[in-house]
């Protein structure tokens, strides 16, 4: 079917009626939100006179949708900004060559925003390097919190979606989904109808399983034959030949995503390439462990222990979010036989992290026996980092105690803090000490 047509747009209509027939509980994220419903057109001479009033130019596939099929409403993620929400964002929207294209690399990336990460970088510096990197796109939507989807509006890839943060890290760089708007807009629905996973949509390739399987095996390409296998997991279940594909690339290549999708897809073979990884390639493990099913976890304590001690580069990023010290203590903690005299000797490992610590202690806050380290959390409520106090703090304010009893005021007179003392106001009434008259109360400390 052409696109840019009224027969398209019908079409892209009719779509979105299906896939919220087919989400009839709306547990796609986003979904609750948009409801599967789209905003009424808006005529392209109003458009026009929009982009005029305000300099700019919207991408050509962007102003099709708004002025055929919605003007905004129903679209992945939280869906599809309208011109009357975006005018929100349009700074983002200045006209001029895009700095965002395919071409894009890391170098360029972390080039562009080593100003930026100087502490003193003056505001106007900042704010001119932001509008640099966004100029000549459209922002159409968000994927809730600092992420936001774009399409670009001017130049040779014009309509191209891509993902970006807005906290501007080096280590996030924005995304290239290689899909133009429409073509983005499109598959949504589509696999959502026909039963595929879209929690990662934009991130995969859209194929078929004989498609990805020849894709990767006509690259060498390891990128593109990690976006092959990531593709993988849209599916609700992989055929048979799939799965001996999967089963038959060595282990040293792309290993984490053979871990993957074993345990997904088949959890006896899955597991039995976890316990090989355990000793052979812990960190590829460990990364791949939020695969694992919860009930083999206690299976697995002893070793997820053996690891939090000895693991090398531990306090390292296994992912944008966590450490490989993060993970082993979340799956430690999620085990039955969790104890805190388990977890204690690691607060006291040398060189641990801030971080490390942190996590350490908040996962404490589920061992049955932490009362026994009473001393340990009262030390790092009143020597710790701010941070670290308020993590202490959070573990050990539903258990009563007569140490704790005793240092409610101490703790009280030195966090006047609101986010301090919500905690403490809990540990106050759990050891029955009567919350004083408060003072003028300040923020949280910077």
């Amino acid at each position: 079917m052409q696109k840019m047509t009224t027969e398209y747009a019908v079409y892209l209509q009719e779509l979105v009626k299906q896939a919220g027939m087919v989400d009839k509980n709306r547990k796609v994220f986003g979904s609750e939100k948009h409801n599967y419903q789209l905003n009424p057109v808006i005529a392209l001479s109003e458009v026009r006179a929009y982009e005029q009033k305000h300099n700019i130019k919207l991408p050509s596939e962007y102003v099709f949708f708004i002025t055929q099929v919605g003007n905004g409403g129903a679209g992945p993620h939280y869906g599809i900004y309208g011109i009357n929400i975006a005018k929100d964002y349009l700074y983002y929207t200045k006209s001029g060559t895009p700095f965002l294209s395919s071409k894009l690399t890391e170098d360029m990336w972390a080039e562009k925003l080593a100003p930026m990460d100087d502490e003193d970088c003056p505001d106007e510096i900042f704010d001119q390097i932001e509008e640099e990197i966004l100029q000549g796109t459209t922002s159409i939507g968000t994927q809730g919190c600092s992420y936001e989807t774009l399409a670009i509006a001017e130049g040779t890839e014009e309509n191209r979606i891509f993902y970006i943060n807005h906290e501007w890290d080096t280590e996030a760089m924005p995304f290239d989904t290689k899909m133009t708007f429409l073509e983005w807009y499109e598959n949504f629905f589509k696999e959502i109808i026909i039963g595929n996973s879209v929690s990662n949509y934009g991130f995969c390739k859209i194929q078929t399983q004989q498609q990805t399987m020849q894709a990767f095996s006509s690259t060498n390409d390891k990128a593109e034959q990690s976006d092959c296998l990531n593709s993988f997991f849209r599916f609700p279940k992989l055929e048979q030949e799939t799965l001996d594909f999967i089963q038959a690339l060595c282990d040293d290549d792309l290993p984490y995503h053979k871990l993957s999708l074993l345990l997904k897809y088949d959890i006896k073979k899955g597991l039995q390439l976890f316990d090989k990884f355990l000793v052979q390639k812990p960190k590829v493990a460990i990364s791949a462990s939020i695969r694992v099913p919860k009930e083999y976890f206690p299976h697995y304590y002893d070793k997820f222990l053996h690891l939090l001690y000895t693991m090398e580069d531990g306090s390292k990023k296994c992912s944008y979010f966590s450490s490989y010290h993060d993970v082993l203590l979340y799956r430690i903690k999620d085990c039955p036989q969790y104890k805190a005299k388990d977890i204690i000797p690691f607060l006291d490992k040398e060189g641990i992290s801030e971080d490390d610590l942190k996590t350490a202690l908040y996962t404490l806050r589920s061992a049955k026996d932490k009362i026994d380290y009473v001393d340990r959390f009262i030390d790092y409520m009143l020597h710790g980092s701010y941070h670290v106090a308020h993590t202490a703090l959070q573990s050990i304010s539903n258990v009563s105690h007569p140490a704790l009893k005793e240092i409610c005021p101490i703790l009280w007179e030195k966090h006047t803090d609101d986010w301090m003392r919500s905690d403490l106001k809990i540990l106050c009434n759990t050891n029955g000490v009567p919350i004083p008259i408060e003072k003028k109360q300040k923020g949280l400390p910077k």
